[in-house]
């Protein structure tokens, strides 16, 4: 009976610990998936679209950096100054809605 209850922790350690440790697999990508990922691309590229995307992503960083990014690590620096410049895009953004609002009332 003890010798079963010390069998039994060995196993229920040993569980623990397989399950604790981290995986000896590294999953990488294979090469003919990537070779189809480009021909893709290369065959539906968008040169505008991904432009336009590009420069959204940007704006986008700017006002809500991830955490852990330069990004984040440049606006921590400059606080006082990122500051204004939010306040200064937010009245940008506004004059711009405001005019696509008015042209967008025209075309009808």
């Amino acid at each position: 009976m003890v010798e079963d209850k010390e069998t039994d922790k060995g196993i229920r350690r040993n569980v623990i610990q397989e399950l604790q440790r981290e995986p000896d697999v590294k999953y990488k990508t294979p090469p003919q998936q990537l070779q189809a990922v480009r021909k893709y691309r290369k065959k539906h590229s968008n040169p505008s679209l991904e432009g336009y995307m590009r420069i959204r992503r940007q704006a986008f960083t700017f006002v809500n950096p991830k955490e852990g990014t330069r990004a984040e690590d440049y606006i921590r620096e400059k606080g006082s100054q990122y500051y204004k410049d939010l306040v200064e895009l937010d009245r940008v953004l506004n004059d711009r809605i405001k005019e696509l609002h008015l042209n967008i009332g025209e075309d009808k």
